[in-house]
């Protein structure tokens, strides 16, 4: 997101934030350095993205994962995103993926939509007999969620959680695990933006996008910089 105050047909009024006034950026980043792969500013139907019928979220996604050749991938989404349509579909091109997702998702089998958890740490998986290799897996945490991924099997594992000033061991579904370890990359790409930032003031929606990608121009040449210059050893 890039704050504008300025009159704009494409900007996005957010109410509950500090800053109502937003221009939204679409952005693929890895998980653990914050790289920004790809972006695209949303300009509603005047944007690059093509419209497949099948979403927006599904045309997003499959609208910044092109520049990766390489197959094999993870892709770590939050529930705009997340859909059946969309997991089968980066399946077929050998991108695996893994999001939280609304239980009233199309495609989704109807026991998933009437289905109510309530004891901490409860899980169920489900699998539909049209797509084996896609898992939907509610857990109760402080609440019900639920994931969809094609990254995992069905299986659980340790994870630490806080009681009190004490920290103790639950079983969680492996999705869950894997999901919380890697989802965040497009926030830390946002930290480190904010935190070195060169924006200044403008009344022109284009200088703030020109700041935008000095900005993350700055943050992927520094993660370049730090994963390639290994130390030299001293003799």
């Amino acid at each position: 997101m890039v704050k504008f105050k300025g009159r704009l047909g494409i900007v996005q009024y957010m109410p509950l934030k500090p800053d109502k006034r937003w221009l939204k950026i679409w952005m693929l980043c890895t998980s653990h350095l914050g790289y920004t792969v790809n972006f695209e500013l949303y300009a509603g139907k005047r944007d690059k993205i093509v419209r497949s019928g099948k979403g927006l979220g599904y045309d997003v996604v499959t609208h910044l994962i092109k520049p990766l050749t390489i197959k094999g991938h993870e892709l770590y989404v939050d529930r705009f995103f997340t859909s059946v349509q969309l997991m089968v579909d980066l399946l077929k091109y050998k991108f695996y993926s893994c999001g939280t997702v609304m239980p009233n998702r199309k495609h989704l089998l109807p026991e998933i939509k009437t289905l109510k958890l309530k004891i901490p740490n409860e899980s169920q998986t489900f699998q539909n007999g049209k797509f084996p290799n896609l898992f939907c897996t509610s857990w109760v945490d402080k609440k019900q969620i639920f994931m969809l991924s094609t990254n995992t099997k069905n299986e659980l594992c340790h994870v630490n959680r806080r009681k009190g000033a004490d920290k103790i061991e639950v079983l969680c579904p492996r999705s869950f695990a894997v999901y919380n370890t890697h989802m965040g990359g497009v926030d830390l790409a946002d930290q480190r933006r904010k935190y070195y930032t060169v924006a200044r003031k403008s009344s022109k929606w284009w200088m703030c996008v020109f700041w935008f990608l000095l900005d993350i121009t700055i943050n992927n040449a520094y993660i370049i910089q730090h994963t390639t210059n290994y130390p030299q050893q001293k003799r």
